[in-house]
């Protein structure tokens, strides 16, 4: 029997992936109908193919979790599971940008992976006022 967390999280990956096949991607409809079926065909099959592997991600995510007894375990378990995920996503558009490539399409971008560099901000440092100077 699976525990309730992995068939939470299986249910929304559906969820996830039912929507995600429910919208064409940008460019769809300068696709010949047999482009299309194969794209979207190109699509389906990587779902499919990588289902097996999504599984053992949440079930290895899972048994590190249970075994995490400090919080550092804890992150060191939630960022492997990230990594994990990440790298099969990145994989899966590999391969629908070959065809996208392909077909003169722009490769798609996964808003989920944002690879933009982090932005940062500068703020002036205050300068402490020297001690036993008055402040008026």
């Amino acid at each position: 029997m699976l525990p309730c967390a992995l068939l939470v999280a299986l249910s929304l990956q559906v969820g996830h992936v039912q929507a995600e096949l429910s919208q064409h991607p940008p460019g769809w409809e300068r696709l010949q109908p047999a482009q299309q079926r194969e794209l979207a065909q190109v699509r389906r099959r990587w779902e499919l193919e990588s289902h097996s592997r999504r599984v053992f991600i949440l079930q290895m995510s899972e048994r590190c979790i249970r075994s995490a007894f400090t919080a550092e375990a804890y992150r060191a378990c939630k960022r492997k599971e990230r990594q994990e995920t990440f790298a099969l996503r990145l994989e899966g558009l590999e391969h629908i940008n070959a065809l996208r490539t392909h077909y003169g399409l722009a490769p798609l971008l996964d808003p989920q992976l944002d690879l933009r560099p982090p932005q940062f901000s500068v703020l002036p440092i205050k300068k402490a006022a020297p001690s036993g100077a008055a402040t008026a």
